[in-house]
């Protein structure tokens, strides 16, 4: 008797590594949840003659909880910034299920939120006083100030959802599933589907939007096997024209006329002339290394002065070893030093199904191998 397992390098609390056994991703998914701090950074907004003061300070969950990842099979933490700056939203389990968390950045310690079990993929209101959130089916609202959620809307279920954002006129922007496109949900509750001009025969898979300061603009990712078609684009809520920005595969942000998305791991930031709807200049890397996930969220948040939070990813290197019954390893590694997702064997033993994520890209791609190595 024998297993094929997945050791990985993860670090000790002292700071070195050790070496780590683990069958699937959902193990290490806990660990990172566990570890991964989110990083405030104010970047830009500065007066001419002002010295430049970068700040950066690191949010742990609060002790016995841990933050809670996305879904897919490539994850990171769910966390948003506030417009104003002033806080930080995120998901996290501690005992039960998971709910919401709020702490204010000159804050040391923060707060869960009453009745939000259950919750996903926080968005703010324009004025930083309510939070949106998808749980138990439906699209609920919590007052920063206090109170219990009221239901927005229906839809939404079993954490297939794929972003929200907050309009000035109270309009949100939602995408209920993985192969839907955005809906509006209007202040009486009501769906109605944002129109797409995308002449593409697949599904609409519109994903997380991101309303622009003006209130009328927003910028989403489209996902789409054309190559001409994914990306990342610009719309407007008084129209249903769209027009594709620049390549990309996760959901970008906007603020200070400039759009910030992920190339691979590295946050750009690029001048977006909205009125002209285009980017202009050249990208600038504002991080090398930013979590993103399979479906399509990176793990980066904004706010409108100017301040960042993310995540960076953790690294989940590790190698294909057999084992035998008493924990011995047995030969060489099945495949070489990299960052592996998940695995399966064939039913007759002989090959290993695995996903790797590519390092260039940060996405996860299928492999093949021998299972004698």
């Amino acid at each position: 008797m024998r297993a094929l397992q997945l050791v990985r390098d993860q670090p000790t609390a002292s700071g070195g590594k050790t070496r780590r056994s683990t069958q699937g991703l959902w193990v290490a998914s806990v660990v990172v949840a566990a570890i991964l701090a989110s990083i405030a950074t104010s970047l830009w907004r500065r007066e001419p003659d002002a010295p430049v003061q970068n700040v950066r300070f690191s949010i742990y969950p609060e002790p016995g909880s841990a933050f809670a990842t996305s879904t897919g099979s490539v994850v990171a933490p769910q966390f948003v910034l506030s417009p104003d700056g002033r806080h930080l939203v995120y998901v996290a389990t501690s005992e039960g299920p998971q709910r919401l968390w709020v702490r204010t950045l000159d804050a040391l310690a923060a707060s869960s939120l009453e009745g939000t079990e259950g919750a996903s993929q926080p968005f703010w209101s324009p004025d930083s006083r309510s939070i949106g959130f998808f749980a138990q089916g439906k699209i609920k609202v919590i007052q920063l100030g206090g109170g219990l959620p009221v239901v927005r809307g229906e839809g939404g279920a079993g954490g297939d959802t794929r972003g929200g954002a907050w309009a000035t006129d109270g309009t949100i922007l939602i995408t209920l599933t993985s192969t839907a496109g955005l809906s509006r949900l209007a202040s009486d509750g009501s769906l109605q589907p944002v129109v797409s001009s995308l002449a593409s025969g697949n599904p609409p898979m519109d994903r997380f939007p991101w309303v622009l300061a003006d209130g009328k603009h927003f910028v989403f990712v489209h996902r789409d096997r054309d190559p001409n078609l994914r990306g990342i684009y610009l719309a407007s809520l008084e129209s249903n024209a769209r027009t594709r920005l620049t390549e990309g595969d996760w959901g970008p942000v906007a603020v200070d006329d400039h759009l910030l998305y992920l190339r691979g791991p590295a946050l750009m930031a690029q001048p977006l002339k909205v009125q002209e709807r285009r980017l202009t200049g050249e990208p600038v890397v504002l991080l090398k290394n930013v979590a993103s996930t399979t479906a399509g969220n990176m793990a980066a948040s904004v706010s409108h002065t100017g301040t960042i939070a993310y995540a960076d990813p953790w690294p989940i290197s590790g190698e294909l070893i057999w084992f035998s019954r008493d924990g011995s390893p047995l030969g060489r590694p099945v495949a070489p030093l990299g960052d592996y997702v998940t695995l399966t064997l064939s039913p007759d033993g002989s090959r290993v199904a695995f996903s790797r994520v590519d390092p260039q890209t940060g996405t996860a791609d299928i492999w093949l191998a021998e299972a004698e190595g």
